[in-house]
């Protein structure tokens, strides 16, 4: 049901009150005239009626002008009032603005054969049409939501700020999350219920195109009244775009020199097509291919709604290149999404790491010479052994540990590296990590490993499942996912009597943590010992046989080596991004950047940046479902499906012209009126 209202009634009243009060004014004042002798008044009729306009003030007279002209006052001081009509249900109060930046929005959709703005332009348009018909006394607030949700302006009353910075959103290339906006809303509005406030009303512009995880939410959010107003293409209309949704380069095992390029390209488009598609390095094209990629397939979801599976097809380019650099793969083709048609790798020069092992005096055990073993088959650069007693001379010396990476074996330090370190039945002074002796029971006296993150790279291909533990009664903890002191946990495997093998990164660098003694256990004798030093070495050291070099994504940081004396890291190219490090050292993560290009960054040192210039650091959409640029119809954000709008059924619907040509109108009748009333 229509309702009118008034969207800035403050607006109306102050203009009313000072024109109509100046309008009666000039029907109260009389005439002031000159007083002069005639011989009669008999030809003088009207003015013998007026002689009451000697007197200052007069009582007001019925007129028709007046009438008239107060209801043109009328109908133009309700139109800089705003008057509206709504459907009962109109945004007031606190109103939560939504505006998805994600890759997909960037997406330029051809409808009706002509190619329009982008979708971001359009969710922008959007929200400063209803920005301007949002009553003056509602709050606004703004937040842009990509891979997370950033809140650009906090509840206000200054409804023409928050517009300008909508106009002032910048996109991104990362991928849309909706978990990230239900965390931030439940901070701002989650206490909506408890304050006795009316809840906020909640408006989301994207093209529906976001990731969400069933039972995510937040307190509060189930009363908030969510509307969902979708843009781009209608759901199951497909976006023609070709993207490359994956890149990797890898070196062969037996010779290094050889370099592999591998790359999938997704494709919305309903009939297969040919994608030329080049391969450069540093700039200098190395290879070209056609690659033919299947079209979509259309198909029927469970619910009875089309869907279209996109054509998938890989290549692999292959030459020799023994040197590091930056590989781009581009696509030809153009199409909806320019983003996502280029893809880099940051190639680094084949190597292998330098390895410190620390081990107690005289440790000429099996098991000692086993792990020794296993090293050099990773045929480090260098595998310096040093034992407890001459490390701790260097340690109290505070001379430095050569390697990339120190292995502490039975052996506590005092201070970490500055490298990555694994440490074995050890502590790691790392705040939060600590041990404590518990009595050894019959169900604990053989412990086996009950589970272990196999999708880890640490323990890809490590099979735990005939591997036992003897404990010494030893329980180790470490701090909570969410502490305080920045510390990054993530366990690897754990056994009944806790985490067995646990990864902690504190201050950008790894720490792999193994709670045993080696000798506590048949590990040593499982084929999956040696595979899981492989793996460890491989990630803790950025660098791998299988593995040339990464390919960074907007959706992940980057992980860099800072340079001796670098206070801060900059990253120049599609954008700026500056973090302060201080006097910080070792390794630091760095980003996410938010847009796909290629950038320079200085403060870093890397084998692949030259020896006096910033590294060269190509960043990449690679992105699936982006490059898919899907539509829906409805989010689920509160708990429920919230549907599409129209529109214009949430928005009050400004009708102030339609008081202006009244106004209009009630004018030139006055006019009439006034020209027939003086005609002699």
């Amino acid at each position: 049901m229509l309702a009118f209202t008034f969207l800035d009634p403050v607006a109306g009243i102050i203009a009313g009150s000072i024109a109509a009060p100046l309008l009666v004014l000039l029907y109260f004042l009389k005439l002031r005239r000159r007083p002069m002798r005639i011989s009669s008044t008999m030809l003088w009729v009207s003015a013998a009626q007026d002689l009451q306009v000697n007197a200052p003030f007069r009582m007001i007279r019925p007129s028709w002008l007046l009438l008239l002209q107060l209801l043109i006052l009328a109908l133009l001081v309700g139109a800089i009032a705003r008057p509206a009509l709504d459907d009962g249900d109109a945004l007031s109060g606190r109103v939560v603005l939504i505006i998805d930046r994600s890759a997909s929005m960037n997406a330029r959709d051809v409808i009706d054969g002509d190619i329009t703005h982008s979708r971001l332009d359009e969710a922008k348009e959007r929200a400063d049409e209803l920005l301007r018909r949002v009553p003056s006394s509602a709050e606004v607030m703004l937040i842009a939501i990509a891979q997370r949700a950033q809140v650009i302006s906090n509840f206000t009353g200054d409804v023409q700020r928050v517009r300008t910075l909508v106009r002032e959103l910048e996109p991104t290339d990362q991928a849309g999350d909706l978990d990230e906006a239900v965390r931030v809303l439940g901070a701002f509005i989650g206490s909506a219920d408890a304050t006795g406030d009316e809840g906020a009303r909640v408006v989301v512009l994207s093209d529906g195109d976001l990731e969400r995880t069933p039972g995510v939410t937040a307190p509060g959010l189930g009363s908030t009244n969510v509307l969902f107003e979708r843009v781009g293409r209608a759901p199951g209309a497909r976006a023609e775009n070709v993207g490359i949704a994956s890149a990797a380069a890898r070196r062969d095992f037996q010779d290094p020199a050889v370099l592999r390029v591998f790359a999938q390209l997704v494709s919305t488009y309903e009939r297969p097509i040919e994608v030329p598609v080049t391969l450069s390095l540093d700039g200098v094209a190395r290879d070209a291919a056609v690659i033919e990629v299947p079209g979509a397939q259309r198909t029927t979801r469970p619910d009875g709604a089309a869907e279209y599976v996109a054509g998938e097809a890989a290549y692999t380019f292959s030459f020799e290149h023994s040197d590091g650099g930056v590989l781009l793969i581009e696509s030809g083709r153009a199409d909806a999404l320019a983003s996502d048609n280029v893809a880099g790798v940051l190639l680094r020069p084949p190597g292998n790491p330098r390895i410190t092992l620390v081990r107690p005096d005289n440790a000429d055990g099996v098991v000692d010479d086993l792990l020794e073993a296993v090293l050099r088959t990773l045929e480090p650069e260098d595998l310096e052994i040093i034992e407890a007693s001459a490390y701790r001379r260097a340690e109290a010396a505070q001379e430095p540990l050569p390697g990339d990476l120190v292995i502490f074996d039975r052996v506590e330090p005092s201070v970490l590296p500055t490298v990555p370190t694994i440490s074995i039945g050890a502590c790691v002074p790392i705040p939060g990590v600590s041990r404590e002796d518990v009595p050894v029971t019959a169900t604990s006296a053989r412990n086996a490993f009950a589970f272990w993150l196999r999708a880890h790279p640490v323990m890809r291909y490590v099979s735990l499942g005939n591997v036992a533990v003897t404990p010494r009664g030893t329980a180790w903890t470490y701090p909570a996912p969410d502490n305080s002191e920045g510390v990054r946990t993530t366990t690897l495997a754990s056994g009944r009597t806790g985490d067995l093998i646990t990864l902690l990164e504190w201050r950008g660098v790894g720490r792999l943590h193994i709670a045993f003694e080696l000798e506590d256990s048949n590990w040593w004798r499982d084929a999956s010992f040696p595979v899981f030093w492989r793996n460890a070495v491989e990630a803790l050291t950025l660098r791998g046989e299988e593995t040339a070099g990464v390919a960074p994504s907007t959706n992940e940081p980057v992980r860099l080596r800072l340079a001796p004396g670098a206070e801060e890291i900059v990253a120049t190219g599609p954008t700026e991004v500056r973090l302060r490090v201080g006097a910080s050292f070792g390794a630091r993560s760095f980003g996410p950047l938010a847009r796909a290009g290629l950038y320079e960054v200085r403060g870093v040192i890397d084998e692949a940046a030259p020896p006096d210039g910033p590294l060269r650091l190509p960043v990449s959409v690679l992105s699936r479902d982006e490059s898919l640029l899907r539509t829906a119809d409805s989010i689920d954000l509160a708990g429920g499906a919230s549907a599409s709008g129209a529109g214009g059924a949430s928005i009050p619907r400004e009708i102030w012209h339609w008081f202006v040509l009244g106004a209009a109108g009630l004018l030139c009748m006055e006019w009439l009126l006034y020209a027939r009333k003086m005609k002699v």
